[in-house]
């Protein structure tokens, strides 16, 4: 592997600033990358070399000064329009070269970014599972016989494996941070509106952009770039954390609509995470009582809305059963239906406020179970939704409510199903608009509890 993949983003950054390093050279290291690994383990589904090269020569003819991350590669997740591209979207009912580029592509560009790409994504990002019926599934680059979580699991294992300093994802019940955690890297949802592009959309279950990146860092450095803040939330991370208070739950709120059962390694990690905390200065209030007994009808009703509000002109016999069970199970719902789903969000989100007086950040499980092998996933719609609920049952009510969230790896565990050891993770979850206090706590987390080189990227 080459040497500069070996550094972090962040470490890139400075010697492209410092000329040391040029975009084109940076392009060309993370293009053979692709080139090696791509096609073991299903992280891009177009890789756009010529275009990449072209941009990264035209960046390197403007001033540095414009661009807050100039040089940097990055790629779009196949849910995203690039002027030019196709863009799949996982299905057989994509393929339509876009007029022009989606919100968060115009900010990535209007940040000096290099698009390698398109990372592979599931059917329209339903499913926190990335396998679809017009691409190979995204792999675990450490255990390539297990899956990598979704729906941004493409971008995820091209970060994990070295394909990308870093990426982009979407978020709309954990599509950022349930890859994340599965491959052992740091995914941030931030808070529904701090991105310019995510103001500019609207989404029933408050669907955001967010960085998913090796370290928090770079994760700090990414978001600063993205709410086009210089360098706010870089310059507070190592900063001393001020005085905060914690609650810690392994509860989930879909606990009753399912049975949440989390595996032993995931409450190890949880556990690990609540005494590293108090290890780094903060308050211990307590486990909170996160149960709610009408959130796992309100939360699918919302996701089956969101499914309902694709092109009506869209072929749905183009769909795989289970996206195409989403579709018409939200276009047959009634007026009552709907808003009483609407009035539900509501309840929730302020029943969330009020549980949270009492402390500053929640502690949950990143995931309910350890990465689950390729091909597990029923074609049965029910119990497929049922079965991404047990792999993730704590990511979704975040997205409910508009808070920022991060999962960080905070320990190791023998993977059952391949042997290999792969890392487990933890999810923080803050109050409205505390995004760099998360990544702040995030940073002193990930010091105190350093996993060394468990994410060196396969070498072939």
């Amino acid at each position: 592997m080459d040497a500069l993949l070996a550094l972090s983003a962040y470490d890139q950054l400075m010697l492209l600033r410092q000329s040391q390093l040029t975009p084109s050279k940076l392009t060309d290291v993370y293009i053979a990358q692709i080139d090696k690994l791509n096609d073991s383990l299903g992280a891009f589904v177009q890789v756009s070399a010529e275009d990449a090269r072209e941009r990264a020569a035209s960046l390197e003819k403007d001033s540095q000064d414009k661009y807050l991350l100039w040089g940097m590669p990055h790629a779009d997740k196949d849910l995203v329009e690039r002027r030019g591209m196709p863009t799949g979207y996982g299905s057989r009912a994509g393929g339509l070269v876009a007029e022009e580029s989606a919100p968060i592509s115009q900010l990535a560009d209007e940040l000096g970014m290099v698009n390698l790409g398109k990372t592979n994504t599931p059917e329209f990002g339903f499913y926190g599972y990335t396998e679809s019926d017009v691409s190979p599934p995204a792999r675990h680059p450490l255990a390539p016989e297990l899956g990598a979580g979704g729906s941004s699991g493409g971008a995820a294992v091209a970060v994990a494996a070295h394909m990308l300093p870093w990426a982009i994802g979407s978020d709309g019940g954990g599509s950022v941070r349930i890859p994340a955690a599965t491959v052992g890297l740091v995914g941030l949802k931030p808070t529904l509106g701090r991105l310019r592009p995510d103001r500019e959309a609207s989404s029933i279950v408050g669907v955001v952009n967010g960085p998913i990146t090796r370290n928090v860092r770079d994760a700090a450095l990414l978001f600063d770039g993205l709410t086009e803040n210089t360098s706010r939330s870089l310059r507070a991370l190592s900063s001393e954390l001020p005085q905060l208070s914690f609650a810690a739950t392994a509860d989930s709120p879909w606990d009753g609509f399912v049975s949440i059962e989390p595996d032993s390694a995931v409450l190890l990690a949880w556990q690990n995470a609540i005494e590293a905390l108090q290890n780094i200065g903060m308050s211990y209030t307590g486990e909170a009582d996160w149960n709610c007994d009408y959130y796992g009808e309100t939360f699918r009703d919302a996701w089956w809305r969101s499914a309902a509000g694709m092109p009506e002109n869209l072929p749905l016999e183009l769909l795989n059963p289970v996206t195409r069970y989403f579709v018409e199970a939200g276009r047959s719902f009634d007026h009552d239906r709907i808003d009483r789903n609407i009035a539900n969000i509501h309840t929730y989100q302020r029943e969330t406020s009020q549980k949270w007086k009492d402390w500053d950040i929640l502690v949950t499980p990143a995931l309910g179970q350890l990465p689950q092998p390729v091909g597990h996933y029923s074609t049965d719609p029910e119990e497929n939704f049922a079965q991404q609920i047990h792999y993730s049952p704590y990511t979704s009510w975040v997205n409910l409510t508009g808070r920022p969230a991060i999962t960080v790896p905070v320990s190791t565990h023998i993977d059952p199903h391949s042997g290999v050891r792969l890392p487990v993770g933890v999810q923080l979850v803050g109050r409205h608009g505390s995004d760099e206090l998360l990544l702040q706590v995030a940073f002193h987390l990930e010091r105190c509890l350093s996993l060394g080189p468990v994410w060196a990227p396969p070498t072939e």
